[in-house]
């Protein structure tokens, strides 16, 4: 195995973040190298999560589930909200006489 490899010795890609082409790729699409501070962030949210209550851990990960969701691109609709949604936008097109 190189020892610039993407791939660590056991298959996985836990590696990737300190191998040179994963950080020429970050600075060719980003403009700056990874220095990984968000991985280890989650790293140490983790390690806390550990030492909490399940009680305290669910309603941490709740809220943290419902701050990823708001930044989501797309917008999450039950099946009956896409349905509607769907005929508002485009049910014009399903009329013959149109």
């Amino acid at each position: 195995m190189s020892r610039w490899s993407n791939i660590t010795s056991n298959g996985d890609d836990t590696g990737k973040d300190l191998a040179p082409f994963y950080q020429m790729q970050q600075y060719y699409r980003v403009g700056k190298l990874d220095d990984c501070t968000k991985k280890f962030s989650d790293l140490f949210d983790c390690l806390s999560l550990k030492t909490k209550r399940a009680s305290e851990v669910e309603k941490i990960l709740d809220e943290q589930e419902k701050a990823t969701a708001e930044k989501h691109i797309w917008i999450m609709r039950t099946q009956e909200e896409a349905v509607s949604h769907w005929n508002e936008t485009f049910g014009h097109l399903d009329d013959p006489n149109s």
